[in-house]
């Protein structure tokens, strides 16, 4: 280059504004800036966890609570309004939904956007606690569940073999607990195994013969097998919560509960019901390649990767194949990983296709020189978008990279017409 051809550019370079300008008259600069941005591009690009959906933030709780062989008024009238009325104190509930049935009371409480559940769920066990002084004592302890979008399997595995229900309950119990090592498992859901439960069969002839009946029976039961607050006691070393206990330990002391008396002579559940332990009776059935199967389900922790998890997580299946047995079958029948890779195949295959498609119309045009700087624009814009992602804690989910690949259609779009404008 000439020196004249020199003082024209530097001439150029002093009369462009913007950006460009600033670029031309600074090149070293500019050329730091634009590495740096590529290389936290494609840091934030490997290291921003990935999930199939969005993580949608809805502070809220629900309590579901049981009243066995309650009318639907009962439930109502004894539950579901003692828990609207404690409720209604919390100042961070927006407003509560309740729905009554037969020996079941459901209330659903929504709270403002910007409420942090944390200390809300603590008031709310504290108000449950209060409301349970009033129930009666029938009715079960409250179950709190709190709104979450992120309580949705990520992987899937299904058990089958001709094993029986306790085998498959070994099998189970020791998958859970390896797989609960994984780091950023939440929780672990294992489907299709009976779990015990004990029945009392009444006999019917010797209810009638000592004037009992089945609700006088579930009474007595249920008066035996609770837990008691006592307050507490205050020492020198400290105050301490005192609870009566009186629960069942044994089918023993099930069966030599008095449920009446005839004359002075006691009436026990023994004597007029036989007790056992069986298998609960589902309502479903679980099948994997017609073989009768139970299902693990893996649940992942808020804004960890899937990626990370779901690979912890076949490594540890992996491992427990070498100690169950061999006819065992153990396969993954769900997984949200192979769902986002698709994804994300998809976002790259169009990144490079487009890079291409403008590259080539470009260098055709504008030759080899000005089409590699119209053309770094697409890969350095969107490595900048993933850049400012990861700065504000945006993660990458079907939406987010659909987004980005309708922008990169966009920026196609603006190569094409950009060269068309210059010639």
């Amino acid at each position: 280059m000439s020196e004249e051809e020199h003082l024209i550019e530097e001439e150029q370079a002093e009369e462009s504004i913007g950006l460009s300008g600033l670029a031309l008259r600074h090149p070293r600069a500019a050329t730091v800036v634009f590495a740096g941005i590529v290389l936290m591009g494609v840091l934030a690009y490997l290291m921003t966890p990935r999930f199939e959906s969005p993580q949608v933030i809805a502070p809220g709780f629900t309590v579901t609570t049981v009243y066995p062989g309650a009318e639907p008024e009962k439930v109502e009238e004894l539950v579901t309004k003692r828990l609207e009325d404690v409720f209604q104190e919390l100042d961070d509930v927006e407003w509560m939904e309740g729905y009554t049935g037969r020996s079941v009371s459901y209330l659903g409480c929504k709270c403002f956007d910007d409420t942090d559940m944390r200390p809300v769920l603590e008031k709310v066990h504290k108000k449950i606690a209060e409301a349970s002084r009033l129930f009666p004592p029938e009715v079960r302890r409250p179950e709190i569940m709190e709104f979450s979008t992120a309580d949705i399997p990520i992987l899937i595995y299904a058990l089958s073999g001709d094993y029986t229900t306790k085998q498959f309950r070994a099998f189970t119990e020791r998958m859970e607990s390896r797989l609960e090592l994984v780091d950023a498992v939440s929780q672990i859901i294992v489907e299709g195994v009976e779990e015990d439960e004990v029945e009392v069969k009444l006999d019917p002839a010797l209810l009638r013969q000592y004037r009992l009946d089945v609700l006088h029976v579930s009474k007595a039961l249920g008066a035996r097998n609770i837990n008691v607050p006592g307050g507490s006691m205050k020492f020198e070393t400290g105050k301490y919560l005192v609870t009566a206990t009186n629960t069942f330990r044994s089918l023993e002391d099930m069966r030599r509960t008095v449920v009446g008396f005839s004359g002075a002579t006691p009436i026990m559940v023994k004597d007029i019901a036989t007790i056992r332990v069986k298998p609960k009776t589902l309502n479903y059935k679980v099948r994997f390649n017609r073989d009768r199967a139970v299902t693990v389900q893996v649940i992942m922790k808020g804004g960890a990767d899937i990626f990370r998890v779901t690979a912890g997580c076949d490594r540890v299946i992996a491992d427990l194949k070498k100690e169950f047995p061999p006819d065992l079958v153990i396969e993954p029948v769900s997984r949200q990983r192979d769902s986002v890779t698709k994804v994300v195949n998809t976002f790259e295959s169009n990144l490079f296709a487009g890079s291409l498609l403008v590259g080539a119309i470009i260098l055709f045009h504008m030759g080899l020189r000005s089409s590699l700087v119209v053309l770094s624009a697409i890969p350095l814009s969107i490595l900048l978008a993933l850049m400012v992602m990861s700065f504000v804690g945006m993660k990458y989910h079907k939406i987010s990279i659909f987004s980005l690949v309708l922008v990169l259609g966009m920026m196609v779009d603006n190569g094409i017409v950009m060269t068309e404008n210059i010639f």
